[in-house]
């Protein structure tokens, strides 16, 4: 399986928090809906992704990338402004996602 999170569009500056698995098996495609709708990652591109697991259970980890300075800040995150592009941040957030697939 192959995992992409958020993205960017130029030039138009958008920025998506979308989190989608390809099966390597199938070439299909799926979205992943984060387990805590609470606490959704920001919008980002440029982030990295690590997947492990935990109590039988599938998890990837988000953490950093650049995006939109979100409004509310995260517990424990830091956000450095882009120097080039004002109301833009580095991040070092990080997020758990559960991807295990439901049976």
């Amino acid at each position: 399986k192959i995992y992409y999170y958020g993205g960017n569009c130029r030039p138009s500056d958008c920025f998506h928090n979308a989190l989608v698995e390809l099966s390597t098996d199938t070439l299909h495609w799926r979205e992943v809906i984060p387990d805590n709708q609470d606490n959704v990652p920001m919008k980002r591109h440029g982030c990295g992704l690590v997947s492990f697991t935990n109590n039988g259970e599938e998890r990837l980890l988000l953490l950093g990338g650049v995006g939109p300075t979100p409004v509310t800040i995260g517990n424990h995150s830091q956000y450095a402004a882009v120097p080039t592009e004002p109301g833009f941040s580095y991040t070092n957030e990080a997020h758990t996602v559960c991807i295990s697939q439901s049976p």
